[in-house]
């Protein structure tokens, strides 16, 4: 119940989060990276499908321990993200409580290994700073995520036509070094 609009966020509803596994045809075998996770719904989920896959109690507890990554900069939120993972059963929340746009994509690859991505970044914080915009957020990902890796990402529309000359220049790296 409720969106969460009145804390200062939009929260992403479970049709969403399930519509996101679909589109990736999730597998037992994937590492799932939201680097704004929110109340963790995206990373829940993931670990609900790839639970439902898995052959054995030991890939359930590989799934749980070492196959789901979040980051969340808000402190409130974390707290509320990493409650709800352990109270689903993940074994090890790894989840952190920094800045994801800080983070050394390169440095993620090895470190999480991840080969999805599902986000729903904060919007209109472009108007703040603009290193902010969805469409930097969705850059960042794509970049932190394995080769040949499959990222989902909910945006506005406006997001992806680029409105000032940085967006329009990260939509065409984008273009150039990923698969659309």
């Amino acid at each position: 119940g409720g969106d969460g609009q009145t804390l200062g966020i939009v929260l992403t509803p479970t049709h969403i989060t399930e519509l996101f596994c679909d589109l990736i045809n999730l597998k037992a075998s994937d590492k799932v990276l939201d680097p704004c996770c929110g109340t963790g719904s995206f990373l829940i989920t993931a670990m609900d499908y790839m639970l439902l896959q898995a052959k054995n109690e030991r890939q359930k507890e590989e799934i749980r321990k070492n196959q789901l990554f979040g980051f969340e900069l808000q402190s409130f939120m974390f707290a509320v993200a990493t409650a709800n993972m352990v109270l689903r059963g993940d074994g090890k929340s790894n989840l952190y409580d920094e800045d994801f746009l800080k983070q050394n994509p390169l440095n993620l690859q090895e470190n999480f290994m991840a080969n999805v991505g599902f986000m729903n970044p904060p919007y209109s914080q472009g108007k703040i700073d603009k290193n902010l915009t969805e469409i930097a957020f969705t850059e960042h990902l794509l970049n932190s995520i394995l080769k040949d890796g499959k990222v989902v990402v909910i945006v506005p529309q406006s997001a992806m036509t680029g409105k000032s000359k940085e967006e329009k220049a990260i939509k065409a790296n984008i273009l150039k070094h990923h698969t659309l």
